[in-house]
């Protein structure tokens, strides 16, 4: 390869670096070698990151060498720009990055602005506000093109700059970096909001035009949340009632436009839904942090949530706006204004209308439990469910337990006797019914809940050792159920309850575990590997207190021989080979045989 060093003149060294980009992937292992080695020597030449930004903004370059000095340009930024090493950008690259970044990334096509933004975020994230106390006048600046497609950049731009304030714990440094902030930006963002919403007011009839409107009003949505995130800032709470009236505006407009609403096949959020669930995500963050405040809005925002909740169907495409309006009535259960629920009317509708028709299993959860295992599994007993319908209504339900346990516990328990009555008419019709029971009584009944003990304190009004024999240990001993998933609740439901279930149910259940064990159904053996495990972890205390297992190696050892050759049986599963579960169960089956005390694990 020629030397680069004698390259170094302006036109022919950006020609040499587009070949060399381009060689990178290139699919002769030495070309592309060599060319990385090259390129590793042109960072440490002055100015090549100005000339990678010569490179994204000339059209005459091929598209494909435009992307790949985009993405090599925030990998060079992210590598050398906090760094004082040999490689490290010098100040005044820096300062000429910081002039013509913003209006490059703005006039750039989509695929090269994703990684512009992601090089800016890199830099605000070491030098905003102190060092580049012109990014946000110049970002202001591009409100005043009425081009929407600018605008918006502009605020997605924003947005990766102001998101870090969500997860910030409170200091005086970073109440005075929002001060700075807020002094410049506040006002034009709330001008910009009510300009925008009455510009979607004049072009209702140009869906066209309101997709970049409403992609604006998002974006403004999450600002809004990033800059209220850690403190009420004054500006905000003097407009409250600008910005809460917009916020009730778009949570109850409606359009029939697919760009806006999708279409009923999407299963990913429309953009109209997005920006309801983001005014749910801010209401939500007012009632949880500024109820005082907040308080002369909150009954308006109930019964706009509750009728937006109402016309929501099944489909996935709504999912993330049903998880954020329960949210929502959630946060308000446990503040003060909780007694807006102590109606027992409205605590029926809640259950009847909004909390079991969320927690009823869907064809796709059901297709999702048969042919993606792991990934049920992943957000069933991992806690990564955090955004599912009925992880939220289970939050609802605990919300409401807090004032009015009694209460809820006696409604549920009503509808819960109905849905195991549609069960015991029709199993296989109505297998759901007894699927949202199990994990109805669930909800009411966990108290405290750890990962390593399950659960710790129950509810006094729900009969759990009752429902357990009446409706869980059936299920496990069943081999003609009409649903795989029932098993597995019943699974998970001892797993959740272990502490509670006496040693007698451990004798009966033991035997249970090894044979399903065996199943092909990779979601049933992990989850009785995981209850083997979990069980022989229990301990009660002895006289003297001391801890001793519920479950002793003389409990374990008729069990043993079977137990070891199922779990092998597991693991041949093509889809277990690696399953954790299934080896920790083995692990801790080792060492509680290892043990010459009756204690294990």
């Amino acid at each position: 390869m020629r030397n680069l060093n004698i390259l170094w003149d302006m036109n022919q060294q950006l020609q040499t670096i587009c070949l060399l980009l381009k060689q990178t992937i290139d699919t002769d292992n030495n070309s592309r070698r060599q060319s990385e080695a090259a390129i590793k020597e042109l960072r440490k030449q002055p100015g090549y990151s100005i000339q990678l930004l010569k490179i994204v903004g000339t059209n005459e370059v091929e598209n494909a060498v435009r992307q790949i000095a985009a993405i090599e340009f925030k990998n060079y930024l992210k590598a050398s720009w906090h760094t004082r090493e040999s490689t490290s950008i010098s100040q005044t690259d820096k300062d000429q990055i910081k002039g013509v970044i913003v209006n490059l990334m703005l006039s750039v096509p989509t695929n090269l602005k994703k990684q512009l933004a992601t090089a800016l975020e890199i830099i605000s994230d070491s030098d905003f506000p102190s060092q580049w106390q012109n990014l946000l006048p110049e970002l202001i600046s591009k409100f005043e093109t009425k081009d929407f497609q600018i605008i918006n950049g502009v605020l997605h731009t924003a947005l990766s700059i102001f998101k870090r304030y969500r997860s910030m714990a409170k200091s005086s440094a970073v109440l005075a970096e929002l001060k700075y902030i807020l002094d410049i930006f506040q006002k034009p963002l709330l001008n910009l909001f009510l300009a925008t919403s009455t510009l979607i007011d004049q072009n209702t009839h140009s869906p066209e035009i309101l997709v970049s409107l409403f992609n604006a009003i998002k974006l403004m949505l999450k600002i809004f949340y990033s800059l209220n995130a850690i403190d009420l800032p004054e500006f905000f709470e003097d407009h409250m009632r600008e910005w809460m009236t917009e916020f009730r505006k778009f949570l109850v407009y409606e359009t029939k436009y697919p760009q806006l609403v999708g279409e009923e096949d999407d299963e990913k959020p429309a953009l109209l839904h997005k920006v309801q669930a983001a005014i749910c995500q801010n209401i939500n963050l007012y009632t949880e942090k500024y109820e005082e405040e907040f308080s002369p809005y909150l009954q308006y925002f109930v019964q706009d949530v509750w009728a937006l909740l109402m016309k929501m169907g099944s489909d996935a495409r709504y999912d993330l706006l049903v998880t954020s309006a329960i949210h929502f009535l959630t946060s308000l259960s446990l503040g003060v204004h909780y007694e807006l629920f102590k109606d027992s009317d409205t605590l029926k509708m809640l259950v009847e209308r909004i909390i079991i028709p969320n927690m009823k299993l869907r064809e796709i959860d059901v297709e999702l439990f048969e042919d993606n295992p792991t990934e049920y599994i992943r957000r069933d007993m991992e806690g990564s469910d955090s955004d599912t319908r009925r992880k939220a209504s289970l939050e609802l339900v605990k919300g409401l337990r807090k004032h009015y346990e009694r209460a809820i516990t006696e409604i549920c328990s009503t509808y819960i006797n109905a849905l195991l009555q549609q069960y015991a008419t029709n199993p296989a019709g109505a297998w759901q019914a007894k699927d949202v029971a199990i994990f109805l009584v669930t909800a009411l009944a966990v108290r405290s809940l750890t990962s390593s003990q399950g659960t710790t304190q129950v509810s006094e009004f729900v009969p759990l050792l009752d429902f357990f024999a009446t409706q869980i240990l059936p299920e496990l001993q069943s081999d003609t159920s009409p649903a795989l998933v029932l098993k597995a609740d019943s699974l998970k439901f001892v797993l959740t309850f272990r502490q509670q279930l006496p040693k007698e149910a451990y004798l009966t259940l033991f035997p249970l575990f090894l044979k399903n064990l065996l199943s092909v159904n990779v979601v049933i053996h992990t989850y009785s590997a995981s209850c083997i495990e979990k069980l022989l972890l229990v301990k009660d205390k002895d006289q003297g207190q001391q801890p001793v297992s519920r479950f002793g190696k003389d409990d374990l050892k008729p069990f043993l021989e079977v137990l070891l050759a199922n779990l092998f049986k597991a693991l041949e599963s093509e889809a277990s080979r690696e399953n954790d579960y299934v080896m920790k169960a083995g692990s801790c089956n080792q060492q509680c045989t290892r043990r010459d005390d009756s204690s294990l694990c």
